[in-house]
């Protein structure tokens, strides 16, 4: 009996794999098809954003919980927000908001106040800071986070080109400090 192999390959590893006779392959086919498809808007959700490849590889993420007419929220958004995606920091862990209470992120215990800044490896919660305390020392208290999981921003490629894009920001108060 002639055997079929269907494979089926995502971004994060073997969706699927199934040896079947004739009779049943056509079955396992169509389960490997459903199944590319409930995990296709969870995958491009989830890294296809545009983001390096290094920070894809890594899968270090920087959430953000934030809450609609948040002051300090509002205040991150024009300090920092503006600039961050330029940044080594923000090419090692690129973005992702969410509202407070988003089902996203049920993974995540104690999320009370806003903003509230969260490391993640995949759904591992690396370190978080809880509200915005100012530019001056966000970027130290994130770098500590972001050194546990192997950041340097010394050997960030371009780093010195993204602080001076930075600089050149239209926002008053949103370089990065040195």
């Amino acid at each position: 009996m002639k055997q079929k192999v269907f494979v089926l390959r995502s971004g994060f590893g073997w969706l699927c794999r199934a040896r079947a006779g004739a009779k049943a392959a056509f079955g396992l086919g169509l389960i490997c098809a459903l199944l590319a498809l409930a995990i296709a808007p969870w995958e491009a959700h989830a890294g296809r954003d545009g983001s390096p490849p290094s920070a894809r590889q890594s899968g270090i993420t920087l959430i953000m919980v934030e809450e609609l007419g948040c002051p300090y929220c509002e205040l991150w958004n024009e300090q920092i927000g503006v600039i961050y995606d330029k940044t080594p920091e923000g090419r090692f862990a690129p973005l992702r908001r969410y509202e407070i209470g988003s089902p996203e992120l049920d993974f995540l215990p104690n999320l009370v106040y806003t903003p509230t800044f969260v490391v993640v490896r995949g759904r591992e919660e690396i370190g978080r800071i809880v509200g915005y305390p100012g530019e001056d020392f966000f970027w130290p208290m994130l770098d500590e986070i972001l050194r546990k999981v192997g950041f340097d921003p010394d050997a960030t490629p371009n780093a010195t080109e993204a602080t001076d894009e930075a600089k050149d920001a239209p926002a008053a108060g949103s370089q990065k400090p040195s």
